[in-house]
């Protein structure tokens, strides 16, 4: 996958600077949604948040779509389920957590809440 391990101590420079041993590294990535008039901005997409917008919801919605298979898009869609919103979980993959230990990412797979609606090899923009 093209990781590179680097040992040492990392120092939070600001907002989106991390620096290990001197060095300036990516501190992550961002969320993405559709923006209208683009590729995938179907009718509804202007209802779609990102995580940091799940954080500040004022009221549950009736129902969520989640779209991603990596640990944030898991445990938010565990997150509304347990809460009582019915939840499709889709990813275009075949499998969930696939950058995990395989191992791991299966047995995290399976327990994902009964309930969460899981849907492997979708695109949402294909829908």
């Amino acid at each position: 996958m093209g990781v590179e391990i680097i040992r040492g101590r990392a120092v939070v420079k600001g907002a989106n600077e991390v620096q290990v041993n001197g060095r300036t590294i990516a501190p992550g990535t961002s969320s993405w949604r559709p923006a209208p008039g683009r590729a995938c901005a179907d009718p509804g997409s202007e209802l779609a948040i990102t995580s940091n917008e799940a954080f500040h919801l004022q009221t549950l919605p009736s129902r969520a779509l989640v779209v991603g298979g990596g640990y944030v898009a898991v445990e938010f869609a565990s997150i509304f389920n347990g809460v009582g919103v019915p939840t499709t979980l889709a990813y275009r993959g075949n499998r969930l957590l696939r950058g995990f230990d395989a191992e791991i990412a299966s047995a995290s797979a399976r327990r994902c809440p009964q309930g969460v609606d899981v849907r492997l090899n979708m695109d949402p923009c294909a829908w």
